[in-house]
């Protein structure tokens, strides 16, 4: 019950009010419970709505960082298979990757494009591999490596494993 007199919540077998003393029995009246308050329609459409947008942006955010942590997998793919298939150790200079491609540069100037296989694998294609016609080798391999870097992220020389950097 509450008070009447000094709106202190008594206990509903009390016979007095704790704080101020008056009797309860004269105002008798138990204490009502507020009632819950409830959801409209256009407060339930508003937190469907709010939990959807929430729901969509950690999807996105899910989806940057799974792209990012992707990005940097090729990379090290990629710089592995030159160390292991190409036998070349110089340090990288440089790598960008764009969609399943990779585009690597050394320090000792060489170059190299790879291609991220649905087997697993890794394609390393140089200038003097590069499948095309003879004469045109140089010019479509160069062609390929600036359209990765103009398209492509730059993944950090610190996100290479170290034993292939």
């Amino acid at each position: 019950m509450i008070c009447k007199k000094c709106g202190c919540l008594v206990s509903d077998t009390a016979a007095f009010c704790d704080k101020c003393g008056a009797p309860m029995a004269e105002f008798g009246q138990k204490e009502t419970p507020k009632p819950t308050p409830k959801l409209t329609a256009n407060s339930k459409k508003l937190l469907i709505a709010s939990l959807a947008v929430l729901a969509l942006i950690l999807v996105c955010v899910g989806g940057l960082l799974f792209e990012s942590q992707q990005k940097k997998n090729y990379a090290n793919r990629a710089a592995k298979a030159i160390r292991e298939d190409e036998g070349e150790w110089s340090s990288i200079d440089e790598v960008y990757v764009y969609e399943k491609t990779v585009s690597v540069d050394l320090k000792d100037g060489s170059k190299y494009i790879c291609n991220m296989l649905t087997t697993g694998g890794v394609q390393v294609l140089t200038r003097y591999n590069y499948p095309t016609v003879e004469e045109k080798k140089t010019e479509y391999f160069n062609d390929n490596r600036n359209n990765i870097k103009e398209k492509g992220t730059a993944i950090p020389i610190s996100d290479i494993n170290p034993l292939y950097r």
